[in-house]
């Protein structure tokens, strides 16, 4: 491999060499062509720079004038009004755009959104992912892994759509100040410094962490050929006892309305709650039957699709609706509306694509999948 030749004469000139080739140049008259003899070892680019300074100017050219350049734009009261409204907006709209932000803060109109966002990068926000899932341990991946090779070797690709009568769990929809505001800002990324915990999210059981209103708690079924079969709002924290009422009250007409009600076999997730020693009793009451799947599997239950589906459908229609404002029962029932209009498309294919995911998992050794 050939070495990249230096030009020898690309060094620079030290501070009193400068000062002797100015003497030269503007006290005793010397020329370029006599400059560049007497010192051959540098460019003639760099004798001409230094013999035109002004002789009394003894700084080294290298070392940049700290006040040269315009004058900052944002004043530190500026800065200190942005960082403060940043916590602000995240605690009552959530996510926003650099448009809000600017407004909130009262920076004047003949700032551009990019000098905002080089003085937030300079206080040390970035704009950042604002929520995270659970972590996947050694023995998570060791249980998913079992999981999906069970359910391969045992049971027929057809359980999904035919065996389990429905898929269920729940989501919380949180009800925002504005729809409008926060449906055309980022709904993942959020201005934060590093440091700041990644908490900012609303749980699918509706455990709301973070910025906005009240959260709309659904209990949701799906089916595969039925579509969503079931999605009751409830209030309150779910617990054993609430869900176990839920059971009795909710799921024998769920069977009914499933895709096999004879089988009465219905797949959820861990939740503490939904398997208590009370939702169990409930169970073996009306006579149906769990299919569990490991903890942290969001991507073995095709249900989480749907919310994630469902959460897209209500942001794209607080845009081309422009909906700025709303109550949190109107909220409720656009949300409620918006799940029972998933179609049966939608959702046979969800559901349709267990098998695949399975396949994926042994592939990958218990790692997370795309879905």
């Amino acid at each position: 491999m050939k070495c990249k030749k230096t030009n020898p004469k690309n060094k620079a000139i030290p501070v009193e060499v400068s000062v002797h080739i100015r003497y030269l140049y503007h006290d005793l008259g010397l020329k370029g062509e006599d400059l560049l003899k007497k010192y051959p070892q540098y460019s003639k680019a760099s004798i001409y720079r230094h013999a035109k300074k002004p002789i009394g100017e003894k700084r080294d050219c290298r070392i940049k004038n700290p006040k040269a350049g315009r004058p900052p734009k944002l004043t530190p009261r500026d800065l200190r009004s942005l960082d403060r409204q940043i916590k602000v907006l995240r605690e009552t709209i959530g996510y926003f755009a650099i448009k809000t932000l600017r407004t909130a803060a009262g920076i004047r109109t003949d700032v551009s959104d990019e000098t905002v966002r080089r003085a937030l990068h300079s206080m040390g926000y970035s704009f950042l992912h604002s929520r995270k899932k659970g972590l996947l341990k050694p023995g998570d991946l060791k249980k998913r892994l079992q999981f999906a090779r069970r359910v391969k070797r045992i049971l027929d690709e057809e359980i999904w759509t035919k065996g389990i009568a429905f898929y269920l769990d729940g989501v919380g929809f949180q009800h925002k100040y504005n729809p409008f505001e926060e449906a055309i800002s980022s709904k993942t990324m959020a201005w934060r410094k590093r440091n700041e915990g990644l908490s900012q999210h609303c749980t699918a059981k509706g455990s709301h962490v973070g910025s906005g209103g009240r959260v709309a708690h659904f209990m949701v079924a799906i089916a595969y050929d039925k579509g969503v079969i079931m999605a009751e709002q409830y209030t309150g924290k779910l617990n054993g006892e609430m869900f176990s009422n839920f059971i009795l009250e909710q799921f024998p007409q769920a069977f009914e309305n499933s895709a096999n009600p004879r089988g009465k076999v219905f797949l959820q997730d861990g939740d503490p709650s939904q398997n208590s020693k009370k939702s169990k009793e409930a169970l073996e009451q009306i006579g149906a039957r769990k299919f569990s799947i490991p903890a942290r599997s969001p991507d073995m239950n095709p249900i989480e699709n749907v919310f994630n589906y469902t959460k897209e459908r209500l942001r794209q229609q607080a845009v081309d609706e422009e909906i700025r404002k709303e109550t949190f029962d109107e909220y409720s029932l656009r949300a409620k509306n918006m799940l029972l209009s998933t179609t049966i498309c939608y959702i046979n294919k969800t559901i349709g694509s267990m098998d695949k995911r399975m396949k994926s998992i042994i592939k990958k050794r218990g790692l997370r999948i795309k879905y």
